[in-house]
């Protein structure tokens, strides 16, 4: 009867219609966003994401913007073009498409916001029970802790003492016993897995003192790259004076003649107290 009941009734979530009204119903609380879009009182999709560490610092009305801006951007297909309505339980929110002070960040979300045909109204938060139960969920963490003590202590099968078992079950696997003598060998994970430390700068020029041909190898390599890059800019330099050199043109001059002479700003420590400009 379940199944037959499953499969002649309504889903839970209608499928969208275009040529219906959307309705974007959104909350935030400090843990988490939500929102729900519905068309005739219906739902048609649920979205809701946890808030990060520095969107747990934004302001009361920043977070139900903010829960606006993602809900829009989720359901940007199914929005973008048609004329909807989005409900807050925030007022500060229902009034920010009119707000000419903004903040970089809000400016942005107006930016965003933009782009859609939709009127923002308020809601009471008693009536956007859907929306605040997505933005809640967070705060459910207690509650589920104090039921798993009360499994606990009701149901003496279940016992607090399942790290000390998992410890004395490691004991006896061989590869926990591996893993922990690497551990405690004080090797860094590169070394445990390449056999050796990381080759630094400062370890490269190194004598070569050691027998290992293969380090030797790859110091000298090491040193060919340097020189490479080395001979780039001194290239560069060589090809940009021949450049310049090609505006110039050579001039003789005869004992006696005057000639302007512009001099480098220290040569000029040379010649004080004299005219620098002529010589």
């Amino acid at each position: 009867m379940a199944m037959k009941r499953a499969m002649s009734e309504d889903p839970v979530l209608a499928l969208p219609d275009v040529s219906k009204s959307f309705e974007v119903h959104t909350d935030a609380s400090d843990f988490a966003l939500g929102g729900v879009l519905m068309e005739e009182c219906h739902p048609v999709a649920y979205e809701s994401r946890k808030l990060n560490e520095e969107e747990r610092r934004y302001m009361t009305h920043e977070k139900e913007l903010l829960v606006v801006v993602h809900c829009l951007r989720v359901w940007r297909h199914c929005l973008l073009g048609l004329s909807f309505i989005v409900r807050t339980d925030n007022t500060a929110v229902s009034h920010f498409l009119s707000q000419s002070k903004l903040t970089s960040k809000q400016a942005r979300w107006q930016e965003l916001l933009a782009e859609f045909n939709f009127i923002l109204e308020y809601r009471a938060g008693s009536t956007n029970s859907i929306a605040d139960a997505l933005s809640r969920r967070a705060e459910l963490d207690q509650v589920a802790l104090m039921a798993m003590n009360a499994i606990v202590r009701a149901d003496s099968r279940v016992t607090i003492n399942i790290g000390k078992k998992i410890r004395k079950a490691l004991t006896k696997d061989p590869v926990a016993q591996q893993l922990l003598k690497l551990i405690e060998s004080g090797k860094s994970a590169f070394e445990i897995v390449n056999g050796q430390q990381p080759l630094l700068p400062h370890t490269v020029n190194v004598p070569n003192a050691g027998k290992s041909p293969r380090a030797i190898s790859f110091k000298e390599e090491w040193r060919q790259n340097i020189d490479l890059a080395h001979s780039y800019p001194e290239k560069a330099a060589r090809r940009m004076k021949k450049h310049a050199d090609k505006n110039r043109r050579s001039q003789e001059f005869n004992v006696g003649d005057k000639v302007m002479v512009k001099l480098l700003p220290q040569d000029r420590k040379f010649l004080r107290g004299r005219d620098s400009r002529l010589l």
